[in-house]
């Protein structure tokens, strides 16, 4: 192997390792999600009085030292400035605010002036005054002032999602420091931010009261909700949208969890809006009403279409969905698709027609429950992808049942159970004996690779998941890990296996639409001797683009990442307020992958097992289809068999990740 192809494989291993790392440290510390929904603002908490009163009694007696009422002259300089009466604030602190010091001219406005400042600190009573005094050196002014009495303590009350120790974090600072209504208002304000950036945002400070003995009794109202009630809903349920909702009546109001609950409610794509609406109860005025108005869409749709993509080449389809079936929030679906076959496939994978249908069913509640359950019955006939010049026709089903796992938050896991026929038949016997025969390999290895079977599979399946967009996300973590052991339980060669795959996510939003997008994801057969059509492949769609399909290895476990940068088309939005030209993104990417415990289809193929590509794309986003994604990759490293490095083009439905 030449240097430079070691060199790009340790930087490829390192890339990999490093980039899937990141993303996972990213998810055990993700950012709290908040979503920019409408609510009405919570009313104004008014502040303790804090202005200094117009008729502040300023006493300024002026006497000599014999006691007798004097007159001042401006030439008269202030010798020294004594403060009196002050016990917990320091003269410095007081010194500090006054205009009126040693060596500056005697001003009886001055002084007046100095007194309210010295009141507005807020550590004082009314009885404040100045007892100016004419010597032969200059005026000593004496500052008479009576503090406040100390804080000695605070006593909460009708807090309860925020422990005392935190509140108190804030308060007992000022423990030993006479009662100072500026400060009290600081921490007013301090206490309500505490509890909005935990989503509170209707806790408010409802009232101080000071004590006698020094204490301060703080009352609190966290916002609670006094009745959540539905608009707009026709055909969908009031109960299959309450289902939805975390946040009951009675709870305290948060809006981080109601945000949540509206993105649940919108991800059941039974509605094209879904707003809530945040009001003071007219029954309660202590209280808060939450309304949530949706706007259904019309949920059944039947499609006929056509196009062509990577994966199938040019094809027509036809399906029918609907997110909302019998208003129960259900989702049922079938579809069918025909295609001529995978464009710019390489010498491996026939040029065949492919068929395929699908039919699904999906209960976010089964049996009103808290587990929903995902059915979906599938055939397949296309040509192989992971077995060259070979046939695969496959057919079975699938159920799913998952759960929230309420301990954690955005944390759900299921088990799957599956069943499917798999038959590979030899596609071009005379192109693979040549193929076998110029690599030197002995074509009697063909019979393993055409090994099909019937299996049964059943294992389980952790997904966490806090993104803010399904569709098109620009913040959050995907992440998903299941392990399966498949059983043969027909005839044939094949024999039992197990698989462990896991994939994670992580999105960053830059500026205020583009979103740069990580994704790491590995699989491997770990046990068993699993048959060729069920080992992993790179290259192509969804994979290491720039490379045709499989064109960058193949075996029986893999590792790969890829970044992209979406960004809008630059000055789009100057040009056009279509929505549709708005909503188009631009799309850098950088793929990298390896696959491990290499199969002979490499050594066949001369397939490199690994690569590195990069590559530029357009995302078009079709409503009620998705985005149609165009990319074009180009190898950075050798993709074998003295094939030049080419880029490539890949069309194809959906995002990468």
């Amino acid at each position: 192997m030449y240097l430079k192809e070691i060199f790009l494989m340790r930087v490829l291993n390192i890339y990999l390792v490093a980039l899937i790392l990141f993303i996972s440290t990213s998810v055990l510390t993700p950012k709290a999600e908040a979503i920019g929904f409408w609510h009405k603002k919570k009313k104004e908490q008014p502040k303790i009085e804090q202005s200094v009163p117009a008729d502040l009694p300023v006493t300024v007696e002026e006497t000599t030292d014999e006691g007798l009422i004097t007159k001042y002259a401006p030439k008269d300089l202030i010798k020294s400035v004594e403060i009196e009466g002050n016990s917990i604030i320091s003269d410095e602190k007081i010194s500090e605010m006054m205009k009126s010091q040693a060596g500056k001219p005697y001003s009886v406005e001055d002084v007046k002036q100095d007194l309210q400042l010295i009141y507005g600190m807020g550590y004082f009573t009314k009885n404040i005054k100045a007892l100016p005094q004419k010597t032969d050196q200059g005026v000593i002014l004496k500052i008479v002032v009576q503090e406040n009495v100390p804080i000695t303590g605070f006593v909460l009350e009708g807090n309860s999602v925020l422990e005392d120790s935190e509140l108190l974090s804030i308060l007992n600072k000022n423990i030993g420091t006479p009662q100072n209504i500026n400060i009290l208002n600081d921490m007013i304000d301090q206490i309500e931010e505490t509890y909005a950036e935990k989503g509170y945002t209707l806790a408010r400070v409802q009232s101080i009261q000071d004590e006698p003995d020094g204490y301060i009794d703080v009352k609190i109202d966290e916002g609670y909700i006094k009745d959540i009630t539905l608009s707009g809903n026709i055909k969908t349920k009031d109960f299959v949208i309450k289902r939805n909702m975390m946040v009951k009546s009675g709870d305290i109001y948060n809006e981080y969890s109601l945000a949540e609950d509206v993105k649940r409610i919108f991800g059941t794509k039974a509605f094209a809006d879904v707003k809530r609406v945040v009001s003071q109860s007219e029954e309660d005025p202590t209280k808060y009403d939450v309304k949530i108005e949706v706007t259904e869409k019309r949920s059944g749709s039947v499609s006929v279409g056509g196009g062509f993509d990577t994966s199938t080449g040019v094809f027509g389809s036809a399906g029918f969905t609907d997110y909302n079936f019998r208003g129960l929030g259900q989702q049922l679906g079938i579809d069918f698709m025909t295609g001529s076959g995978i464009i710019f496939n390489n010498s491996s994978i026939l040029r065949r027609a492919s068929y395929q249908v699908e039919a699904r069913f999906f209960d976010p509640s089964f049996l009103q429950s808290k587990n929903s359950l995902q059915a979906k019955i599938f055939a397949r006939d296309y040509a192989s992808w992971q077995v060259p010049l070979a046939t695969e026709r496959r057919f079975g089903s699938e159920l799913e049942v998952m759960r929230p796992i309420q301990k954690y938050k955005h944390l759900s896991g299921g088990v799957t159970l599956g069943f499917e026929n798999v038959k590979i038949k030899e596609g071009d016997l005379s192109q693979s004996m040549a193929d076998f025969a110029k690599s030197g390999v002995d074509f009697s290895n063909r019979t393993n690779m055409l090994v099909g079977g019937t299996f049964v599979s059943l294992g389980p399946r952790f997904v966490y998941d806090t993104r803010d967009s399904y569709i098109s996300p620009r913040e959050g973590v995907y992440a998903s890990l299941g392990a399966k052991e498949y059983m043969n339980v027909g005839s044939g060669d094949a024999g039992s296996f197990g698989r462990v795959e896991g994939t994670i996510q992580k999105y960053f939003p830059v500026g205020e639409k583009s979103t740069v997008a990580l994704m790491g994801k590995a699989g491997v057969n770990p046990w068993g001797n699993a048959p060729y059509f069920a080992q992993y492949n790179l290259g192509g769609i969804r994979s290491v683009r720039g490379f045709r399909q499989t064109e960058a290895g193949n075996g029986n476990g893999m590792m790969m990442a890829t970044a992209e940068f979406r960004t809008p088309v630059p000055l789009m939005d100057k040009i056009t307020q279509n929505t549709f030209f708005n909503d188009m993104r631009l799309v850098a990417f950088v793929d990298a992958g390896r696959v491990f415990q290499e199969n002979i289809i490499n050594t066949v193929y001369d397939y490199p097992g690994y690569g590195i590509s990069t590559g530029l794309g357009l995302r078009i986003y079709i409503p009620g289809l998705g985005p149609i994604k165009l990319d074009y990759g180009f190898p950075l490293t050798n993709i074998g068999g003295g094939r030049n490095n080419t880029g490539r083009f890949l069309f194809d439905v959906g995002e990468m990740y």
